[in-house]
């Protein structure tokens, strides 16, 4: 008994449309059934059939790579942030997965970002991405200048660190940041919080008083950077023969 077998046709799907590729033509002589498509960017490919119907292929080559190209996938980090799939991405991690707020960034800039350029959300909604809410800081130091509170007078990335007075009122000048950038205004010890301290007690001036060691002769009771004085240099008494000429002037 001979069998008989049946040729299924493929269905057609010309005019169709999967994703990038509009279907063209049927390519008879192949099998499985493959068809001609013609890509949004304007080459033309023949692609397998249940590649088209499953969404496997989404066009002729190009969509991969496109710089900013945007899978279906969607992933929220732990942190917050929204993910999308960008295999090709250089900033893609082991998944194929990238910050969507870089991804858009990018996009707004028409470049990759730089190492050190760091995107900032403006409302502080980590998951809204959208390109008004999105800023790009130039450095780690700049956006860091976005989080802080609005008492906070830490010196600005791009601020001079000018000169200013200690509020002693002993007239030494220094640097008003630290090397941290925290505002100063006094001097080391010039706070008059240590009762026994042996610097400028707080805002008292400097004044003339006369040597410890008894030769009445005046000088400033502290020295240039705050420090207490009781002696005139070489009058304390350490060396004796600075001490006896003392004693019979």
């Amino acid at each position: 008994m001979t069998k008989t077998h049946y040729t299924q046709l493929p269905l057609d799907l010309v005019g169709q449309t999967f994703s990038r590729l509009t279907v063209l033509a049927y390519e008879p002589g192949r099998h499985p059934s493959h068809w001609r498509c013609q890509c949004e960017c304007g080459n033309e490919t023949i692609v397998l059939g249940k590649n088209l119907k499953k969404g496997n292929t989404r066009s002729c080559g190009c969509l991969k790579l496109s710089k900013y190209y945007k899978g279906p996938g969607t992933r929220h980090h732990s942190a917050g942030y929204v993910c999308k799939k960008a295999p090709h991405h250089p900033r893609a991690d082991s998944d194929g997965y990238v910050y969507e707020h870089i991804l858009v960034a990018e996009a707004m800039i028409g470049r990759f970002l730089i190492p050190g350029e760091m995107v900032h959300h403006l409302d502080h909604d980590k998951a809204n991405n959208s390109p008004e809410n999105l800023c790009i800081a130039p450095s780690p130091a700049h956006h860091l200048a976005y989080h802080r509170t609005p008492w906070s007078q830490r010196q600005l990335p791009d601020e001079e660190n000018s000169l200013a007075q200690c509020k002693c009122g002993c007239g030494n000048i220094f640097l008003r940041y630290d090397g941290s950038g925290r505002p100063r205004i006094y001097l080391h010890g010039h706070n008059g919080k240590k009762p026994n301290s042996i610097y400028c007690q707080g805002n008292k001036p400097n004044r003339l008083v006369e040597c410890a060691c008894g030769c009445k002769e005046p000088m400033w009771l502290y020295a240039e950077k705050g420090r207490i004085r009781r002696y005139i240099h070489g009058h304390n008494g350490r060396n004796m023969g600075l001490k006896q000429r003392h004693q019979h002037s």
